[in-house]
């Protein structure tokens, strides 16, 4: 729960005695110069309308002003949050791909957390889940997962704008491979996210340009490359 603004209940004070001292001199003022009572009545016209010489004066004190800042408050408060409140829109996508042994497994994506766990099954199962400010937004980096001559290709790549290659944070993807351990993982592109692989026996190639690299039971032929990031290397799961 966010509290974003305070409302007071209104108080009433309590009737305090007072002398009218103002008024006082104003009598006495009359007796010495009429000019200067007239000026002191002037000055004292609002005050006459609320008050009677030597009686109680009610002196009532709601506090609007704390009310007026809970409003700007919330305001406030709306405007900062109002992109967390927007709704994110998820794609999904999941396919299982049959894999002949020693056919190479290419992946490239944009902006993109990949993770990669070897197992004992004979197919690769891709799940890939894609997050977007809006759905229109998922045509600027479609799923593509193809079975082609050269190897198994899962891509998750921004479009061009403008002629250069698309980098909107924005557009995230999740892809998730689970593998047979042997597989040979040719390459593994990302410009930007997290790349996680586990219990890969063959061969795999990780580039990574932005972002940690996190590598658990490797063996074979490794190379894990990041531009900015780290990289953890364990041997045991």
């Amino acid at each position: 729960m966010v509290v974003i603004g305070v409302v007071e209940p209104s108080e009433v004070a309590r009737p305090e005695r007072r002398r009218d001292v103002a008024a006082e001199r104003h009598a006495a003022a009359g007796q010495r110069d009429r000019l200067g009572r007239q000026d002191l009545r002037a000055g004292r016209r609002h005050t006459d309308q609320t008050r009677h010489e030597g009686d109680y004066t009610p002196n009532f004190h709601v506090r609007r002003q704390i009310i007026i800042r809970g409003v700007n408050g919330l305001s406030l408060a709306v405007m900062a949050i109002y992109p967390l409140l927007a709704a994110d829109a998820a794609d999904r996508v999941t396919r299982t791909v049959p894999l002949t042994p020693g056919v190479p497994i290419r992946i490239e994506a944009t902006v993109a957390d990949v993770t990669i766990v070897g197992s004992n099954r004979p197919d690769v199962l891709v799940e890939i889940v894609r997050h977007a400010p809006t759905s229109a937004d998922f045509a600027k980096y479609p799923v593509v997962i193809e079975d082609r001559r050269d190897g198994l290709h899962v891509t998750v790549l921004q479009a061009p704008v403008r002629g250069e290659p698309g980098r909107d944070a924005n557009l995230r993807t999740a892809i998730a491979i689970a593998a047979p351990a042997t597989a040979v993982f040719q390459a593994v592109r990302v410009f930007e996210g997290r790349v996680t692989v586990t219990n890969l026996k063959t061969a795999v190639d990780v580039d990574l340009r932005r972002g940690p690299i996190e590598a658990t039971a490797l063996a074979g032929r490794v190379r894990l490359e990041t531009g900015i990031g780290s990289i953890d290397v364990r041997t045991r799961r």
